[in-house]
């Protein structure tokens, strides 16, 4: 009765650990069946030799423990945490089947699926025989270590080899590129095994800081390759981004567990990447150079940043200057706007003192030019509203007429002492303003004479061909000789009154000069026009010499030569009486010189 009693609750305990060991196979082949997709798309079938001789390894350790086969399970609850294990033993299986990469291809699908299949009924025959003994799993733990240590190894090796048979002279780029590719897929799955589990934390920043360096100096090699043969800027800017996010990675890694051997190599690999990506950079469009530094920015090194952030300033500013000369003055505004974030960058990070006098210059530069182009702003707006008020408006509006002035006046003090070509360009426009329309002449000239100094201050720069200058000048020639009219109507006004007065004595003296001949003509205007100088005084010649005579006449010109005579001083009616004098000794003279 004990035997039948025995036996009935062997067979009870079996049935109930059948039931839920089914159970745990049965999501362990739901779990193996995904597994399969994974490593065929993978293609590699070698870890499931090695989770083979795992499993066989940990059934062997539970064989030779005798206490595991004759430790009855004496209670249900037992039978239930055992179950438990199981399954956590087989979701760890899994795991590491979808963790561990695959070196040789599957020949077929059929194969891989009867791997797969040995591989999980060693790993079901291993968790039901080591589910009462929880020792055997610290016995796997570096077992389990050492087969991914191994495995990171071996990638670490493959991925070198592809690297230094892609570095080889004389490899078409396709080759080299091909290379570089495999050994950059290595080290992507060289990092996915050591780097994402983390096995050993005291290891862990110096693996990093290997692979990160690895992954870099793939794709910087990379990058330049495809930029040599294909001019593929998206691409190359895409390595290169990848490279300096590595690069930048295995520094901070590497900067506590690395010698600085092993750093100073890596900084100088870092400047020559910088270099050789800014040579690609160098030869694209400006305005596409600036959002490609952009994008790398985050990535790179202080000394790299301070770079970066003064070609961007210098690429922005040539920007601008273009746009300035091509008359769009809103994006030239707006690109120098954008220099100042990169020049505080600049200063902020204050990496190297070489580029402080570039720095200092390209800050100035911008600040003036901003000014200028807020300037040639200000007076295109005059010139807009200038257009208006002369030709489309049919009425002077004297409002409108202010604000061209304010305009002008702001595009000139805007431009003061920082470009003298644009305040003179303004002045001369204020003074059009002030000539066509307000009609204030002083205030004009004012204006046109300051524009003409600051041009011919410009030597030997010449701007005679320029609208402006033309204007300048036409209108100051006016101006000029509507004074001189003027002036000579007012004294010929003044000489016609006084004229009137001496009316006698210019009768007399017309008279003389018809009855009188040269010598006695002469003798006769010393006497009584005597010249206000007492060493001019009458000399006898002889008369019938005509070069005598030519001479004393030349003479007497010069004497009483009205140039001479201060009117001021000797009063407007010797003034007059000496250009009457002059004016018939002159005709003497002609006649005397037509005769030799």
């Amino acid at each position: 009765g004990n035997i039948k009693r025995r036996t009935s609750k062997n067979k009870e305990r079996k049935k109930t650990q059948t039931d839920d060991f089914e159970f745990v196979k049965s999501e362990e082949e739901n779990k193996i069946s995904d597994d399969v997709e994974i490593k065929v798309e993978q293609k590699s079938k070698t870890n499931n030799a090695e989770f083979k001789n795992e499993a066989n390894t940990m059934s062997t350790n539970c064989q030779r423990n005798p206490g595991i086969e004759k430790e009855p399970y004496t209670k249900q609850q037992k039978s239930k945490t055992d179950n438990a294990e199981v399954k956590k033993e087989a979701d760890i299986t899994a795991t590491k089947c979808q963790s561990n990469p695959r070196k040789e291809p599957f020949k077929n699908q059929q194969e891989t699926k009867t791997d797969n299949t040995e591989v999980k009924k060693e790993a079901n025959t291993t968790t039901t025989k080591c589910q009462s003994n929880p020792s055997i799993e610290k016995e796997q733990s570096p077992d389990s270590t050492s087969i991914e240590i191994s495995e990171s190894e071996k990638l670490r090796h493959k991925g070198n080899d592809s690297y230094k048979s892609a570095m080889t002279k004389g490899l078409s780029s396709i080759v080299a590129l091909s290379r570089l590719q495999t050994a950059n897929n290595f080290y992507t799955r060289l990092r996915a095994v050591k780097l994402v589990r983390a096995l050993d934390a005291s290891l862990s920043n110096e693996q990093r800081s290997s692979a990160a360096k690895n992954l870099g100096m793939t794709s910087w090699k990379m990058g330049m390759i495809v930029f040599n043969k294909d001019k593929d800027m998206s691409l190359t800017c895409r390595h290169f981004r990848d490279a300096f996010k590595n690069l930048k990675s295995a520094f901070e890694y590497g900067s506590t567990c690395m010698s600085a051997t092993w750093k100073s190599k890596l900084e100088i690999s870092c400047g020559k990447c910088w270099n050789e990506f800014y040579l690609c950079v160098s030869e694209i469009a400006m305005e596409q150079r600036v959002r490609t530094l952009d994008a790398v920015l985050p990535y790179l090194s202080k000394s790299n940043q301070i770079h970066a952030f003064f070609e961007i300033a210098n690429v922005q500013f040539h920007v601008g200057i273009n746009a300035f000369q091509k008359g769009d003055f809103k994006k030239c505004m707006y690109q120098m706007s954008e220099c100042h974030y990169p020049i505080e960058k600049v200063k902020e990070l204050r990496g190297f003192e070489e580029t402080h006098h570039e720095l200092q210059s390209l800050e100035e530069d911008v600040v003036m030019h901003l000014s200028i182009t807020e300037s040639s702003q200000s007076r295109q707006t005059g010139d807009d509203l200038l257009k208006m008020v002369l030709i489309d408006e049919e009425t002077l509006n004297i409002e409108m007429v202010w604000d061209i002035i304010d305009w002008y006046r702001q595009a000139i003090v805007l431009t003061r002492d920082l470009d003298m070509e644009m305040e003179a360009i303004a002045l001369s426009r204020l003074g059009v303003v002030y000539d066509k329309v307000l009609k204030l002449k002083p205030k004009a000239k004012e204006c046109f004479m300051a524009s003409v100094r600051l041009a011919e201050s410009m030597h030997p720069r010449t701007f005679n061909t320029t609208d402006w200058y033309i204007e300048s000048t036409s209108t100051l020639k006016r101006y000029q000789q509507e004074t001189v009219q003027h002036e000579e109507e007012e004294k010929a006004k003044e000489r016609a009154e006084i004229k009137e007065k001496m009316k006698e004595e210019l009768n007399a003296l017309d008279k003389d000069n018809s009855n009188m001949q040269n010598k006695e003509f002469l003798k006769h205007l010393y006497n009584k026009y005597k010249p206000k100088n007492s060493n001019h005084i009458f000399e006898e010649f002889n008369e019938d010499s005509s070069v005598e005579t030519k001479k004393r006449l030349q003479k007497a010109i010069v004497h009483f030569h009205p140039d001479k005579v201060n009117a001021e001083e000797h009063g407007w009616e010797w003034k007059i009486m000496t250009e009457e004098i002059t004016k018939y000794l002159t005709r003497r003279y002609e006649v005397i010189k037509a005769e030799i």
